[in-house]
């Protein structure tokens, strides 16, 4: 990038005479060089102001400034950026964000034209800024299930093409039976768990775009996983009555503490007085009958929790009504004594 000076000295002659010598200097001005530069950022970012530098290939002149215009190349997805006609010493940095349709890297393209201070201008180079769209994640549905059920896995997608996406989660309730947080492009299958009453967790999922080394962190979205306790019932006692005696009546109870539990039954015999084969709730206090032998009423309860508009059946519980008969006996023969 040096200035080139050529002296030249002229003496002027004749066949007889020879004159005073005349010096002269042709001065040549070098023409700026300079390579493309490219430069890589995240949508909604701003790339660096640039003023290109002698070295490695570049040839800038003292005093050198630039013009640029849009190039015909620069995507239409791009939105920023602004042609210059007022030569500037530096081309400076512009926030740049990509259309809503984009869902790819996209190149905003400056085709910029270098002058020197002395009006060599150089050959137009260009500065390519690759614009990455943000991190984008599918919405998710959200899963209610029973404990017990086994839910997922539950895979992510994304919009976004062009180069790579990562997923971070996080569980805001290890109670559900799901870990804390992870960092795979699922959430893997996992079985749900639950105490005495639902459990609600909030899962945050996180997506980064990756391209040219620059990673674009994108908007979290969230869904939840609500997991209902399975009804459960507590022990009732059996009973055993005489005959024509009343039996006490049977309220379910549950450790259940939120939801509404529903207990339905079953009864194998109705000769003990319960004349019901099958009912929801308390079993009513009836009058115990039986013939000559003791009659035996099996109840089976099964439990209903209901919560989150689903309905989770717990396991049955078994116990035993009996009715025993009235003693009887024959009258004794006379005895004469």
């Amino acid at each position: 990038n040096l200035v080139g000076i050529i002296t030249y000295s002229v003496t002027p002659s004749t066949s007889f005479c020879t004159g005073n010598p005349q010096d002269f200097t042709i001065i040549v001005n070098p023409v700026p060089q300079i390579d493309d530069f490219t430069q890589t950022i995240c949508d909604g970012g701003t790339f660096d102001s640039i003023t290109p530098v002698n070295g490695e290939g570049n040839i800038v002149p003292s005093g050198t400034t630039y013009t640029w215009v849009i190039d015909d190349e620069s995507s239409d997805f791009v939105i920023g950026g602004s042609a210059s006609t007022a030569p500037s010493a530096t081309i400076p940095g512009s926030e740049l964000t990509l259309d809503e349709g984009a869902t790819s890297p996209e190149d905003f393209i400056y085709l910029v034209t270098p002058s020197s201070a002395e009006e060599c201008v150089g050959d137009p180079f260009t500065i390519t800024i690759t614009v990455n769209p943000n991190g984008q994640v599918d919405d998710f549905d959200d899963i209610i299930e029973c404990a017990g059920e086994v839910i997922g896995p539950i895979n992510f997608s994304t919009e976004n093409t062009g180069g790579d996406t990562s997923y971070e989660w996080t569980n805001n309730n290890t109670a559900i039976g799901l870990a804390a947080e992870g960092d795979l492009d699922f959430i893997p299958s996992f079985t749900a768990t639950a105490g005495l009453n639902s459990e609600t967790a909030i899962i945050t999922v996180t997506p980064t775009f990756t391209y040219d080394g620059v990673s674009c962190v994108g908007p979290a979205k969230t869904f939840t996983i609500k997991v209902n306790p399975n009804g459960q019932v507590n022990d009732v006692s059996s009973q055993v009555v005489c005959n024509g005696q009343e039996t006490a009546e049977v309220v379910f109870s549950t450790n259940n503490t939120d939801g509404e539990t529903e207990f339905n039954w079953t009864n194998d015999n109705t000769s003990t007085g319960l004349l019901e084969l099958e009912g929801t709730g308390p079993i009513p206090s009836f009058v115990g009958t039986a013939g000559t032998a003791p009659e035996i009423s099996t109840i089976v309860v099964t439990p209903t929790y209901t919560n989150n508009g689903i309905e989770c059946v717990g396991d049955s519980f078994t116990f035993t009504i009996t009715v025993n008969p009235t003693p009887t006996m024959e009258a004794p023969p006379n005895i004469e004594v």
